[in-house]
């Protein structure tokens, strides 16, 4: 079978990226079942990317086209179809594999829906977010401020197609024949809004059990405490309540020297990044926080077989937006033998079991993410029952093969139903 994926970012240089890293575990196994795959994916833009076989950069990431002209804009909408539909000429894929779409253009939804090749969608927390509330979205906005320019006009009658491009596909207009999400809370939101003929399953993420291997508390270091934060650098994961909460740690702490904490991820959100500097300077805890920036993915089982606490304080939003799925940081975490404290909520509570595989919080308040970690401090005992626990959780619902063999039989159905 030929399945042809398509993601947004792929095989970035220096991604941590739940979508990235996802596509890569997803197109070895399929690999190693005998498939062949090939993957549509966004050129490189301002990051590196590595270069692999059968990988086509065809599209255009979403933030290049926020400041194009309006000629220029329908010249890229009309040439990045045209791309498309050649490597579809060409490839003659069986399936195309819909993965993490939140830095496509609407656009490039378009017409990879109006694509007649069977399909299969994997909903992440990104298609909430951007087809719940698509007001918020760039493109929404760009379309406002275009229909303002005189130039709109011209365009709409040289061509009546490009325009409708410019519009959020509605979810009951997607043309997929298949599709899971990594959640039952993402699966619930999306069904609402998707034609009820669609088979929509459950899959949850997997971790691959022999790279991320447990290692037990006593390998950890003991002479100072080290915490860990894994993730993008954006305000929905939490970061800021994590450095307010890690002042409170020290002056909590009996360790002599006191906690620090590493921070693994980039962004490139700079009033986030900002946010963050003047959080540092404002709690003085410079020495205490080590930015060690985005890595390379096959590098961070290090970070968690040398740290002792992982932290995963991703805040809630809006009750209709997600903000997690299934993520991977807390899979790799737990198999890892590193013990968790998260912010417990909808998609997160599907993995973090309160007082059997982690130590949970539940508001976005830094004293309560303190106090959780503090007690985890104190008890060696609560720290290994946690990990105990956690490590069974990942091998009997969470491993790679079990999430590969699911994701094959749908991509086999949805070839079949041609």
């Amino acid at each position: 079978m030929h399945v042809l994926m398509i993601v947004d970012d792929y095989m970035r240089c220096d991604s941590i990226g739940g979508g990235d890293i996802v596509t890569r575990n997803l197109r070895y196994q399929l690999e190693v079942r005998g498939h062949s795959i090939s993957v549509a994916c966004c050129e490189g833009g301002h990051r590196p990317v590595e270069r692999v076989s059968r990988s086509y950069p065809i599209f255009a990431p979403r933030h290049i086209w926020k400041n194009l002209s309006v000629r220029r804009l329908w010249w890229n909408v009309l040439s990045e179809k045209w791309r498309f539909d050649s490597l579809v000429n060409r490839l003659c894929p069986d399936v195309l594999f819909c993965l993490h779409q939140a830095g496509l253009t609407i656009p490039s939804v378009a017409y990879i829906n109006s694509c007649g090749i069977p399909k299969l969608y994997r909903f992440g927390f990104e298609w909430p977010r951007l087809y719940y509330k698509p007001e918020r979205c760039a493109w929404h906005t760009m379309k406002s401020e275009y229909e303002k320019n005189s130039e709109i006009h011209i365009a709409n009658i040289i061509s009546n197609y490009a325009p409708k491009l410019l519009l959020p596909t509605p979810y009951k207009s997607l043309e997929v024949q298949y599709a899971y999400s990594n959640s039952y809370d993402l699966r619930n939101r999306v069904s609402l809004c998707l034609r009820d003929n669609i088979k929509h399953r459950v899959i949850y993420n997997g971790v691959d059990t022999d790279k991320f291997q447990y290692a037990s508390q006593s390998e950890r270091s003991q002479k100072q405490i080290k915490l860990l934060y894994v993730g993008r650098l954006v305000p929905h994961k939490g970061i800021h309540v994590l450095l307010r909460a890690l002042k409170i740690i020290r002056k909590m702490s009996h360790d002599t020297p006191p906690p620090t904490l590493t921070v693994v991820g980039s962004s490139n959100d700079s009033k986030y990044i900002e946010q963050i500097h003047s959080i540092i300077e404002e709690e003085k805890i410079n020495n205490n926080v080590f930015l060690e920036g985005a890595i390379k993915h096959n590098k961070i089982n290090d970070y968690y077989s040398s740290h002792n606490v992982l932290v995963f304080p991703s805040v809630s939003r809006s009750s209709d937006i997600t903000v997690e799925g299934c993520p991977t940081v807390l899979l790799e975490a737990m198999s890892s033998g590193i013990p968790v404290v998260a912010r417990i909520s909808s998609g997160t509570e599907e993995i973090a079991i309160d007082g059997y595989n982690c130590l949970g919080y539940f508001r976005d308040d830094p004293n309560l993410l303190a106090l959780a970690v503090i007690k985890l401090l104190a008890n060696r005992n609560l720290r290994e029952l946690l990990c105990s626990n956690a490590i069974g959780t990942i091998r009997e619902r969470f491993t790679s093969v079990g999430a590969i063999a699911q994701i094959e039989e749908l991509l086999i159905l949805a070839a079949e139903s041609k």
